[in-house]
Formats: structure tokens, C-alpha cells, sequence
């Protein structure tokens, strides 16, 4: 996951789909530790985590057309990329939280990786009638990489997340041209990827306040030559 996150100017974006589319302090935080740590550990010991491999994963030509969205759907989306990038850490880790916990409960969040900000970006736009769908890329074989929301506009592919080349505009007739344009620059590997609707593979990533463990899985989609190979 992308660990390198820079100041972004997603003013081109939004212009575009608006065109195309229309004393007790102390112990309060004791105790806010505590629970943390429990049901962490409760989660992470008892619920079988989920990786990749388990996901029910789609192809590119089933990801849905986006409606009409709102100009202000894009800057709702533009203020909460901002307001997760600018007030927590972006070390990756294996705990995700959704929104709900991210956006209501900051002080149990150390920090926010990749997925996290994609789920925040899922939740805003399903309001306004947009699908779900994400795409996960990374290296097969140990199942680590990058996620980012993807939505298609008259047949063609865009994206938006929290990194600034995840903020692709709608241009490229297939995902995996977009996936190379997307790690263009950066130090990830990737030589497979899949995508998957949210909702589907997490019915309560909306509004579970929960965190729920999430491992590296393989992805299905094979990219050949792999992007970012090590040296």
C-alpha cells in the first residue's frame, strides 16, 4: 500500500463529472485503550480474516456506468480524502476501520491506510446512487499492494483515492491500463489485480464501528510485464 501521500489539485476531476455527469478526561481514554485492545484481539483471534482470494471478485465489463452525480458529490469526496490524509498517520496495517469509526470515533484510529480511504470514498458516493467497486493491485504472489475506488463513464475507467496519482480521470479503455497508470512513478509492484463491489464482499462497511481484520490475499487478473519490478 501506497505509504507516500502528496497535496493534490482534484479541481480538473470534479469540473469533469460535474460536465459529464450534473481527571475523567484521563480515565475516558483509558478506557477508550482498553476497549480497543480487547476487541482487537477478540476480532483478530475469533473471526477468520479475509483476504483477497476470498473476495467475490468481477470483471472489468460488469462494472457499472455512474449516473448522474452532483458537482458536490466530488468535493464531499475531495474534503473527506483530505480530512483522512491530513489528520491520521498512513503506515499500512492488517486492522481496518470503516468510516463510521473513521469519521465519528478519531480517537481510537492511529492511522489510515489505502482501503480505509477507499470505504470513506464508497460511502459518500453509494449515497448518490454510485456503485461501490474497488480495485485491489499488487504482487500475486504475496498479495500486498494498493487499492483505489474505480468508476467507469461512457465506457471508459477512471479512479480516486488518497494517494495523488489515485485520481485518474475517466480515459482509459480497459482497468489494466489504468492500473499502470495509477503505480506510474511509485515503488509498487504489481503484476495482477482484481476488482469486486464493496457492498457485496462487506455488507456493513458503512457502519460497522468495529475494526475487522483484513490479510493479503493472490489476485486473479494477471499484468505481464509486472509494473515496478525489484532490482
Amino acid at each position: 500500500m501506497l505509504t507516500s501521500f502528496k497535496k493534490y489539485d482534484h479541481n480538473i476531476i470534479i469540473s469533469i463529472f460535474s460536465h459529464q455527469n450534473q481527571g475523567g478526561v484521563v480515565m475516558k481514554y483509558i478506557y477508550q485503550a482498553l476497549f480497543i485492545i480487547i476487541s482487537t484481539f477478540i476480532l483478530v483471534g475469533c473471526i477468520e480474516e479475509i483476504g483477497w482470494d476470498k473476495l467475490t471478485v468481477i470483471s472489468e465489463d460488469e462494472v457499472p456506468e455512474i449516473g448522474v452525480v452532483p458537482m458536490k458529490a466530488f468535493e464531499e469526496v475531495n474534503n473527506i480524502v483530505d480530512l483522512l490524509m491530513n489528520n491520521f498517520g498512513h503506515e499500512p496495517d492488517s486492522i481496518i476501520y470503516g468510516p463510521t469509526a473513521l469519521l465519528n470515533e478519531p480517537e481510537r484510529i492511529v492511522s489510515v491506510n489505502c482501503i480505509e480511504v477507499v470505504f470513506a470514498i464508497a460511502s459518500l458516493l453509494e449515497s448518490y446512487g454510485v456503485e461501490p467497486i474497488a480495485i485491489a493491485m499488487g504482487d500475486k504472489k504475496t498479495g500486498k499492494g494498493h487499492s483505489v475506488f474505480l468508476y467507469k463513464v461512457a465506457g471508459y475507467f477512471g479512479s480516486l483515492g488518497g494517494n495523488f496519482q489515485d485520481w485518474q480521470l475517466p480515459i482509459y479503455s480497459t482497468t489494466k491500463e489504468l492500473v499502470r497508470a495509477i503505480v506510474k512513478g511509485t515503488k509498487v509492484y504489481v503484476n495482477a489485480y482484481d476488482i469486486f463491489n464493496i457492498r457485496e464482499n462487506f455488507p456493513d462497511y458503512d457502519t460497522a464501528t468495529l475494526p475487522f481484520p483484513l490479510k493479503a490475499g493472490r489476485f486473479s487478473n494477471q499484468i505481464d510485464p509486472p509494473l515496478n519490478p525489484p532490482k
